[in-house]
């Protein structure tokens, strides 16, 4: 089983004018919030927080205790689950198994990422498109790479061009 739940945070206001909202998150989730700078930043992290809310929610785990592991991935006792932002785009996964995710909103691909992150295969993939489709399956390559180092809880500790996709 594995289930995805999207939210779009546009209509959110900035968490720091509205405490009463902010104070539903875990504290830790606060103390992040206040620490940051920019407003998409916040509306971004209270965002997937009260999506994540919702998402234990549905499976009667309102009274979770959030945990990080060895890796620094985020756990809860009894689901697996990753979340992922991407400007006005949050997003949750849940399992039975490891799981992770990603969400990038679609851009120019930057120069020079593909040749240093991405192996010769997967480089050798993106060499046939172009333009928009270039950018398009650039990102498509660049959330199925995160979203795997998400799922093992290594992050950018194992560097992308280690394992290939293609």
């Amino acid at each position: 089983m594995v289930k995805l739940y999207v939210a779009d945070i546009s209509n959110l206001p900035d968490p720091l004018s509205v405490p009463e909202i902010l104070q539903r998150l875990p504290l830790g989730r606060q103390q992040r919030i206040h620490s940051m700078k920019q407003e998409k930043s916040r509306k971004q992290s209270m965002g997937v927080g009260l999506l994540l809310q919702k998402v234990l929610a549905l499976y009667h785990m309102q009274d979770f205790q959030l945990i990080t592991g060895e890796s620094g991935k985020p756990m809860i006792e009894g689901l697996e689950f990753n979340l992922s932002h991407s400007g006005d785009m949050v997003i949750c996964v849940v399992s039975d198994k490891p799981v992770g995710c990603d969400v990038e909103k679609i851009r120019e691909a930057p120069e020079g990422v593909a040749e240093r992150y991405f192996s010769e295969g997967e480089q050798t993939y993106l060499s046939q498109f172009s333009g928009t489709e270039y950018d398009k399956a650039f990102f498509r390559l660049w959330t199925m790479k995160e979203s795997y180092v998400k799922m093992t809880g290594e992050g950018m500790r194992v560097p992308f061009e280690e394992y290939e996709l293609f």
